[in-house]
């Protein structure tokens, strides 16, 4: 690095007046992007170094990236590495639609991009240990420059507050061009027809004084809803035509295209999502006569499906499972208990995991079957939370099952859980309700004052929110990454594991940081305005936990993103 003194060299004029100006502003914002994406690359250059250095070295005769404590920060890395990286993308995409958001995501963007490089590179030479300070490595160069490259137009972090300038009071920026950018974040044109049927529909069924489209949870599912969208065959667009579906499986663009319009309207449609994971189970792994029995029930509406996973001594680990399934002639008898059953008040159907062969190892004893929750000898009972929202504790007690409900084959219910779990992880709509939060806390700060200016134009409150901004969008675009990865069959590199950590995360973070930045009056329970911060706060405590905790996730995006080894230790 080196300083650069303006005026003590030749001057050659290239512009002057208004034109320069405008070239010189424009010219600083492209800095940003360029810098960023070096950012980026630089940050996942470091980590897949260190991801390998941790493969080759061992201690304790055992590879040190088998040691979670080094492992799930690496995780934690590539993850926000690659979140920044889609961010890039979606800001180039932005700027070349004339999107309003678009320069102030170029400073929360170069923010991001910059404080992930310096600290993620900064985990990668810890990984490498004494090595890690040697000139002999490289590492120690990606180290030095990440915090350089960020610093030479000043403190990156004032970007954060430009970008809360820009997006909350309405500063203007001129922006480069970016010429030609061939990703597309927006739900595909050729996808159009249905979503508009889609978004039509709900136009014409919902009904906001009638129809709850603030909770996001089973309490919010609608049976007049679910139905309608049902008899159109729009609950599950992916589906063959056969089983009730459009046979959009085909058409990638018209599935994402649909779907999204759901996040569009609000309406959280929890049965649905959990029901189209079971009905996928159920089309790979269940007999003709099961799929005969059920898909079309539940692609018209008239039958949702819950999860019977968790039990009171497992906690995460479902292959901990000891609800036993023994067999009996043609039968099956199901005796045990499974916790946080969520929706069972509402199902037709439990998609259970069990234990048919307690001498196996844990992983390869289990069975699942696809269980109808009108059998004798099943018990359900609410357990309700301090989030207001109603779980299940199911109790089964000789509950005899047809071995036509069985999904896969005896024994290998784990690999009927490794689809399905592939379809429950992917990060969800948290980015819809930090930006609900962010929305309520910036009105706040517009109507009140503090030593006698507007609280929204204090630096300090417009950093705090659009921090929540940015990893909102980045919470999406790492959502997005999960069903575009999936309707186009591409290799998928525990996308949903990531998304699902980083969403969940943030909206812990960006409630916690709001309720303190708005408080006393963010602490007041309410349906509406900073009611949502407290509301919000309340529900992220759970989301880390259910759907696979963050540690069990965290395993699998270091396997699996990095080439870690193995780990559960």
């Amino acid at each position: 690095m080196a300083a650069f003194v303006p005026g003590a060299g030749e001057r050659h004029v290239i512009a002057a007046g208004v034109d320069a100006a405008a070239i010189w502003a424009a010219g600083i914002e492209e800095w940003k992007l360029l810098t960023s994406a070096a950012q980026i690359g630089l940050a996942r250059e470091a980590l897949t170094s260190a991801a390998a250095y941790a493969c080759e070295r061992h201690a304790f005769s055992q590879p040190i990236g088998t040691n979670q404590g080094l492992a799930h920060p690496l995780a934690d890395d590539v993850i926000d590495a690659d979140g920044a990286a889609l961010l890039l993308w979606w800001t180039l995409r932005a700027i070349a639609d004339g999107h309003r958001d678009a320069g102030a995501t170029i400073s929360l963007l170069f923010w991001w991009a910059t404080q992930t490089a310096s600290s993620r590179v900064a985990h990668g030479l810890h990984t490498f240990g004494g090595y890690g300070l040697s000139t002999e490595y490289d590492i120690q160069l990606y180290h030095r420059r990440a915090k350089s490259w960020a610093a030479s137009m000043g403190d990156p972090r004032a970007e954060l507050i430009r970008g809360g300038r820009r997006l909350l009071l309405g500063e203007p920026c001129i922006l480069p061009d970016v010429g030609i950018v061939d990703v597309d974040f927006d739900a595909p044109p050729d996808g159009q027809d249905l979503a508009e049927e889609t978004r039509a529909l709900f136009a014409r069924i919902l009904e906001p004084a009638h129809h709850n489209l603030v909770d996001h949870n089973f309490e919010a599912h609608a049976w007049d809803v679910h139905r309608a969208l049902g008899e159109a065959r729009l609950l599950y667009p992916d589906w063959p035509e056969k089983w009730g579906g459009r046979g959009a499986d085909a058409d990638a663009d018209a599935t994402r295209a649909s779907l999204s319009v759901w996040q569009e309207v609000g309406y959280a449609g929890l049965a649905r999502s959990i029901t189209a994971l079971v009905g996928h189970a159920i089309l790979h792994f269940g007999s003709t006569a099961l799929r005969e029995e059920v898909l079309e029930r539940m692609a018209k509406g008239e039958a949702t499906a819950c999860l019977g996973y968790t039990e009171p001594s497992g906690g995460s680990d479902v292959f901990a499972a000891n609800t036993k399934a023994e067999r009996d002639g043609e039968d099956w008898i199901i005796n045990g208990q499974k916790m946080f059953t969520s929706g069972a008040e509402l199902a037709s159907y439990v998609m259970l995991v069990t234990r048919t062969d307690p001498d196996a190892p844990k992983h390869k004893g289990i069975t699942t079957f696809l269980v109808p929750l009108d059998k004798a000898g099943i018990d359900i009972h609410p357990v309700h939370t301090f989030m207001d929202e109603r779980t299940n504790a199911t109790f089964y007690q000789d509950v005899r099952v047809e071995d036509r409900y069985r999904l896969g084959k005896v024994n290998e219910g784990a690999k009927v859980l490794a689809a399905a779990l592939g379809f429950e992880q992917g990060g969800g709509y948290y980015h819809i309700l930090m930006r609900e939060m962010a929305d309520s806390v910036t009105e706040w700060a517009r109507s009140t004052n503090r030593n006698g200016q507007a609280l929204i134009e204090d630096s300090h409150v417009l950093a705090r929110i659009a921090k929540v901004h940015a990893e909102a969008r980045i919470a999406e675009v790492l959502s997005g990454r999960v069903l575009g990865t999936r309707l186009a069959g591409a290799q998928d590199l525990a996308f949903g594991p990531a998304a699902k950590i980083f969403s969940t995360e943030a909206f812990i973070r960006a409630s916690s940081d709001l309720l303190d930045l708005a408080a006393p009056r963010s602490t007041l329970r309410g349906k509406d305005g900073l009611g949502l911060v407290e509301k919000g706060y309340r529900h992220s405590s759970a989301t880390t936990i259910y759907g696979g905790t963050s540690e069990v996730l965290r395993n699998m995006v270091a396997e699996r993103r990095l080439g870690l080894p193995r780990s559960r230790a």
